[in-house]
């Protein structure tokens, strides 16, 4: 009797530790760190999307080719996805939610774990992009930019800025300035809504933050803009913000070792037509296009614009810029207009410098979607006819790592070298 009893108390300390190891894995205390055991180990992992049964479906590809789906039962449609920087996670938007709102969620996907919601149940999310040291994960909604911090999960809004600091307002809505704040929240707030105003501006859809300047891709009445916004100015004129670019669509890739972002640019259009420059205004009042299709190289630390490629028409359309991890290098897919008709004909590496384009070279060739480089630099991966395809930085070696299991898109490998 005493064995069975001393058995039963060991099996429910066992079940006990368990359930309190299921708890802390979700509550995710705030201010400890996070202890995978064992280790996570997704190298040479590459996070993509499945399309499968009409739905859309986050999956692991592991180095030998097989796919692991992340668990869920139901028609989920998953979408864009980022990863952790030290590729513990993969960070994903996905209607798994209760009441079935897009939220962000994260996964480990080196074991059969369920994916984690981080964001509430609300309004929905979109393109989650986690800052270069881990701590915070920036994402749009409804047409703002928000950051959360990681493990904690305290939210505060970014674009435009709150009305305090921490992101909170006394009951009676009024602002709380903490002790020596400069009021940069109220500056940038105000300065936007008038910019917001003066563009027909609509919502952000995706932003990147370095150190007090953030990069966002915002909508406006005839297109996107860039936006370049200084979140901390100390004058009203460091809180105007600059749009240096407009278009029918903006392709972004940032690199935030370097603070350094490539822009496509496909059909450029004047952000604000009240500013259109005098020598661009012909005797007809037409307006004179600078170019119709781009691709630039910004540096936000250094405030430099380099122009990689400039097209006068839109003949050639160059798409889907990946920045190399050394941040020397840009990959693309290009689009040319044949007989008329405009296809993707292939990926090309250039050099990040002005007139790069002049020394690219063409790494593979087809209808190739969504380029993104592997950690150490020496390959790239994409998707080619639907399959997840790798190649050489050489062009060497392209090799079909999916082999028919589906439809992929937005291929990603793992950072974690």
């Amino acid at each position: 009797m005493n064995r069975v009893w001393v058995r039963s108390a060991i099996l429910g300390a066992v079940l006990a530790a368990l359930i309190a190891g299921a708890i802390y894995l979700r509550s995710r205390p705030q201010g400890l760190p996070i202890v995978d055991i064992p280790a996570v180990d997704s190298k040479g992992y590459i996070a993509a999307l499945l399309e499968k049964d009409g739905a859309t479906r986050l999956v692991a590809i592991l180095p030998d080719g097989s796919v692991r789906e992340a668990p869920g039962d139901g028609e989920f449609i998953d979408g864009e996805l980022t990863w952790k920087p030290d590729g513990r996670r993969v960070l994903f938007t996905s209607n798994r939610s209760r009441g079935g709102s897009i939220q962000v969620f994260e996964w480990i996907p080196d074991r059969e774990s369920d994916p984690v919601q981080l964001t509430p149940s609300g309004a929905s999310r979109q393109n989650p992009w986690f800052t270069p040291d881990g701590k915070e994960f920036v994402y749009a909604s409804g047409g703002d930019i928000l950051a959360t911090t990681y493990p904690q999960l305290r939210s505060r809004q970014v674009m435009p800025p709150s009305d305090s600091p921490d992101g909170q307002q006394t009951e009676g809505g009024e602002h709380v300035h903490a002790p020596g704040e400069e009021h940069e929240h109220d500056l940038v707030s105000t300065v936007w809504t008038q910019y917001s105003a003066s563009i027909e501006g609509e919502a952000f859809r995706r932003a990147y933050v370095d150190g007090s300047v953030l990069l966002g891709e915002y909508t406006f009445s005839r297109g996107q803009a860039l936006i370049i916004q200084n979140l901390r100015p100390s004058t009203e004129a460091e809180a105007i913000p600059q749009a240096p670019f407009g278009a029918d669509a903006l392709d972004v890739s940032f690199h935030g070792a370097s603070g350094r972002a490539v822009v496509a640019v496909i059909g450029f259009k004047f952000v604000n037509l009240n500013e259109i420059p005098r020598d661009q205004i012909g005797p007809d009042g037409r307006v004179k296009l600078p170019f119709v299709n781009a691709l630039f190289a910004l540096g936000l630390r250094d405030q430099t614009v380099v122009p990689i490629f400039l097209a006068p028409d839109d003949a050639q359309t160059l798409m889907a810029p990946s920045i190399s991890p050394d941040g020397k290098q840009v990959a693309f897919v290009i689009m040319e207009k044949v007989e008329g008709t405009k296809r993707v004909t292939g990926l090309l590496v250039a050099p990040i410098a002005e007139g790069g384009v002049q020394n690219a070279k063409i790494i593979a060739q087809g209808e190739i979607s969504s380029p993104s480089w592997s950690p150490d630099g020496q390959k790239l991966v994409y998707v080619k006819d639907g399959d997840v395809f790798t190649v050489g930085v050489d062009g060497s070696g392209e090799t079909n790592i999916t082999q028919g299991k589906g439809r992929f898109s937005t291929p990603m490998f793992s950072p974690m070298r």
